[in-house]
C-alpha cells in the first residue's frame, strides 16, 4: 500500500512539475526569434485568409511573459491600398479572461502610423468592408459583450485620413468628407472599452490639418464616444489662435451617420469660462466667419444646438476695449451672407474707434470718412437693446448712453438698391440730455 502511494505522490508531482515547467519552456522557446517570427507568421496569414486581404509584419518580439512588440505591422484594403501601417506597436498584456472575454493591457504604444479610412462606391469605409468579411467567416456563437482596458495608450507621429465616396467641395476650413490629418500625437490613460463604447482621460493631443487648423494641446478629465454622443469633461483646448477652458463640451447625435451632416444633424452643448476665443478657429468648422479677425478675450458663457442653428449667452467677454453681456440665435451657418443674427445685447461697453474695427471687420468694408468722424464725436458708448437680420441687412434697437448724451435708438443698415457695396442707414433717435 506503501509503495502505491508513493507511486501516485510521485505521478502527481510529476504532472505538477510539468504544469510548472510547460508554460516557462514555451515562454523561452518563444523568446528565439525564429520562433516568435513563425508564430506571428501563422497568426497574421490565418487573418490574411480570413479576411481576404494582407496581414503582415516586418519582425516581431517577445519580451518575457507578456510584452509583444511588432515592426512594420501592415494592413491592406481591398483597393490595394495602406489601411494601416505602423513602424511599431508595443503591446504589454497584463490578463486575458477566456470566461468573460475581457482584455486588459498595459502600457500601449504605436510609433509613426498612417491610418486610411477610406470609404467606396458601396458607402462602406475599407475598415468596416473588412470587419464584415472576418465576422462573416465566425462561427455563429452566442455573442459576449467586447470589454477591453488598458493603462495607457500613446501614439507618436500618426497620419490619418478620411474620405466619404461623395466628398462635398470646401473652399476653406476642415472638410469632414474628406479629412488630411498629419503631426497626430496622443497620450491618454484609463482606457474602457465595451462595444461601441470607449472611455478614457486625454492627457496631450495635437494635431494638424491639411487645411490649417493646428490643434497644439487637447486635455480632458473624461472623454466618451459612443454611437449617440462624444463628451468632454473638464476640456482644455489651445490653438494657434484660441485657448479655451471648456466645463463640458458634448456632440449629440442620433446615430453615426449624423456625422454625414455635422452641420445639421450633432447637436451642440458646452460651457466656456475665462477663454481667448478668435474667430478664426471658429471659421475652420463654419467658413464663412473666415475673414473675420476679432479676438474674444476672458470670455464666459454657454452654446447649445447645431451649428446650423447655435444659440446661447456670453455672460462676459472683451474685444480690444469693449466689453459686453449678450444672448444670441444664429441660424443658417456656415453661409453667412444667408445667416440670421438675433442678439440681446444686455450690456455693451465700447468706444468709436472699436465700433469701427468691428464693422469693418463683419461686413469686410471700410467704414467711410463721414460715418468715422460722426462715430469719433460720439467718444464712449454704452448700449443694451437688439440687433436682428442679416451681417449687412439688419435693424438695431435700444437704449445709448455716449459722452455727448443719451439717446433711444432705432436704426435700420441695409445694402442700397441695385448695390452691394454702398450702404443705407435709416432709423429714428430719440436724443435725451445732449
Amino acid at each position: 500500500m506503501g509503495k502505491v502511494i508513493k507511486i501516485i505522490r510521485s505521478f502527481i508531482l510529476a504532472v505538477l512539475l510539468v504544469l510548472l515547467l510547460l508554460p516557462v519552456a514555451i515562454t523561452l522557446l518563444l523568446h528565439v526569434r525564429s520562433i516568435q517570427n513563425y508564430v506571428v507568421d501563422t497568426g497574421l496569414n490565418y487573418l490574411s485568409e480570413q479576411a481576404e486581404t494582407r496581414f503582415s509584419v516586418e519582425n516581431v518580439r517577445f519580451s518575457l511573459f507578456n510584452r509583444f512588440v511588432f515592426n512594420g505591422l501592415y494592413v491592406e484594403d481591398y483597393a490595394g491600398d495602406t489601411l494601416f501601417y505602423a513602424k511599431e506597436v508595443v503591446v504589454p498584456i497584463k490578463n486575458l479572461n477566456l470566461l468573460t472575454g475581457a482584455v486588459y493591457l498595459g502600457d500601449i504604444r504605436l510609433n509613426d502610423v498612417q491610418f486610411n479610412l477610406i470609404q467606396d462606391s458601396t458607402y462602406r469605409s475599407n475598415l468596416k468592408q473588412i470587419l464584415l468579411k472576418l465576422r462573416k467567416k465566425e462561427k455563429k456563437k452566442e455573442k459576449k459583450p467586447f470589454r477591453l482596458k488598458a493603462s495607457a495608450v500613446q501614439i507618436q507621429n500618426m497620419d490619418f485620413r478620411h474620405r466619404k465616396y461623395d466628398i462635398r467641395p470646401k473652399n476653406y476650413g476642415v472638410n469632414f468628407t474628406d479629412l488630411d490629418v498629419h503631426d497626430f500625437n496622443l497620450a491618454v490613460h484609463n482606457i474602457s472599452v465595451v462595444n461601441d463604447s470607449v472611455t478614457l482621460s486625454i492627457d496631450s493631443l495635437r494635431l494638424k490639418e491639411r487645411c490649417g487648423l493646428d490643434i497644439r494641446n487637447l486635455s480632458t478629465d473624461r472623454f466618451r464616444i459612443s454611437g449617440t454622443g462624444l463628451h468632454f469633461d473638464k476640456l482644455r483646448l489651445t490653438t494657434a489662435e484660441s485657448d479655451a477652458t471648456l466645463p463640458y463640451l458634448y456632440f449629440d447625435y442620433d446615430t453615426w451617420k449624423g456625422y454625414k451632416d455635422f452641420l445639421q444633424e450633432v447637436t451642440i452643448r458646452s460651457e466656456f469660462t475665462h477663454s481667448t476665443v478668435s474667430f478664426q478657429t471658429i471659421a475652420y468648422i463654419a467658413q464663412g466667419l473666415k475673414h473675420w479677425t476679432s479676438v474674444l478675450h476672458n470670455a464666459s458663457g454657454r452654446v447649445e444646438g447645431p451649428v446650423a442653428a447655435l444659440s446661447g449667452e456670453v455672460t462676459d467677454a472683451t474685444m480690444r476695449d469693449t466689453r459686453i453681456k449678450l444672448q444670441f440665435d444664429i441660424t443658417g451657418l456656415p453661409d453667412v451672407r444667408q445667416t440670421d443674427f438675433s442678439f440681446y445685447i444686455q450690456n455693451l461697453e465700447t468706444r468709436a474707434d472699436d465700433i469701427s474695427y468691428i464693422i469693418e471687420d463683419i461686413t469686410g468694408k471700410p467704414l467711410d470718412i463721414r460715418k468715422k468722424e460722426m462715430l469719433s464725436k460720439v467718444g464712449n458708448i454704452v448700449f443694451s437693446g437688439h440687433f436682428d437680420g442679416l451681417y449687412n441687412n439688419f435693424t438695431s434697437n435700444g437704449e445709448l448712453r455716449t459722452s455727448i448724451g443719451n439717446a433711444d435708438l432705432k436704426l435700420h443698415i441695409n445694402p442700397l438698391a441695385g448695390t452691394t457695396r454702398t450702404t443705407a442707414f435709416n432709423g429714428s433717435l430719440n436724443v435725451r440730455e445732449l
